[in-house]
């Protein structure tokens, strides 16, 4: 017998699972050493029903009290519950019990268990709070499996694609990519079966609808418990719009450009040391110099002496934010002078720092 009650002690210890016995006649408990420690009381401490009652937490005791009363009058107990212990803490347990009856109906006993599922509880919080975050996302969120088939699909997936999860688990990845491009996520596949990650590729992905959408992507290895590879996690971004973006800012950054390399204006961009960072080609042929023999050297190598104090003065200027207007006389490589009228404006950066002109 005692062997016996040190097995069955020693399973509850490893399983944190405690029982209870509840003379519901003389209101005394007895419980299993694990209870104790789950309750964190001593063993030689004398209990009651009302004692467990008072650890459960305010905010739970109606529930429970209510589910008791139920047990009371023959139906099931089994819920989750909090409790506070003796220092304050929280703890998540689970109970089910049942109540036994004599021959007139009347409850003479509840016995049961009671197992403490608080990092349970906080690991599936976790994983509940990790889901909505998914499920929240923008991005095309989700899993397929080492043979390409998708195995789970979020909300943003739906919005990227087109294609909602029941339309979509259950086939292959490369359903998803123009037909040139089919073997692609095969490939990257192979990569991350490699141990490698896939972060922010940029490529073309189909939507249900037809439409080609450019799209980051980001591929990981999905391990289980014994750090085996099982599937293949997924992140797509659309970045369609700001594909679009992209062109037609390089398309203004080539037509403006192309204003100022055929301007009849010499034109020029400094730093704030006075250095040349930019010329145009009309610059250059104005004084009989490169472009590359103009640009990086300082503003003071083309001009003339006597304007230098002038040009320092309106430097000063340039830097309180105004811009210029004046004639100033320019050296060319061979010595001759040039005569010219500059218009200045400054530059600054988004800190209001002066970076030029």
């Amino acid at each position: 017998m005692k062997e016996s009650e040190g097995r069955l002690a020693e399973a509850q210890k490893f399983a944190h699972i405690g029982s209870y016995d509840w003379n519901i006649a003389t209101n005394k408990e007895y419980w299993s050493d694990e209870l104790y420690r789950i309750f964190r009381l001593d063993p030689q401490f004398e209990l009651n029903h009302n004692t467990f009652l008072n650890y459960i937490h305010p905010e739970d005791l109606e529930y429970v009290s209510h589910a008791i009363n139920e047990a009371l009058n023959g139906k099931p107990y089994n819920l989750d519950y909090r409790i506070i212990l003796p220092y304050g803490e929280e703890r998540v347990i689970y109970s089910q019990g049942g109540v036994f009856f004599d021959v007139e109906n009347t409850p003479i006993r509840m016995r049961g268990i009671v197992q403490d599922i608080t990092e349970q509880r906080k690991a599936e919080d976790k994983i509940r709070h990790l889901a909505n975050i998914v499920e929240s996302s923008n991005d095309a969120i989700g899993t397929f499996s080492l043979e390409c088939i998708i195995t789970s699909w979020n909300k943003g997936a739906e919005l990227v694609y087109g294609y909602s999860a029941d339309e979509i688990l259950g086939k292959t990845v490369s359903s998803l990519a123009p037909p040139h491009l089919t073997d692609e996520t095969k490939k990257f596949s192979e990569l991350v079966r490699e141990g490698k990650k896939i972060v922010n590729y940029e490529t073309i992905r189909l939507r249900k609808d037809g439409k080609i959408i450019n799209v980051s992507v980001t591929l990981s290895p999905v391990l289980d418990v014994h750090g085996k590879l099982n599937a293949v996690s997924f992140i797509t971004r659309d970045i369609t719009k700001s594909k679009e973006a992209e062109g037609r800012l390089l398309e203004s950054e080539e037509k403006y450009r192309n204003i100022v390399e055929t301007a009849n204006e010499g034109i020029i961009i400094t730093n704030n040391k006075n250095r040349i960072t930019y010329v145009n080609k009309k610059f250059a042929d104005m004084l009989r110099y490169t472009i590359e023999e103009v640009n990086g050297s300082s503003i003071w190598s083309f001009i003339s002496e006597e304007y230098k104090p002038n040009v320092k003065n309106n430097l000063k200027q340039r830097k309180t934010g105004k811009n210029g207007s004046y004639e100033l006389k320019l050296i060319s490589k061979d010595g001759s002078s040039i005569w010219t009228l500059l218009n200045a404006k400054p530059l600054f950066d988004e800190e209001g720092k002066y970076v030029g002109l």
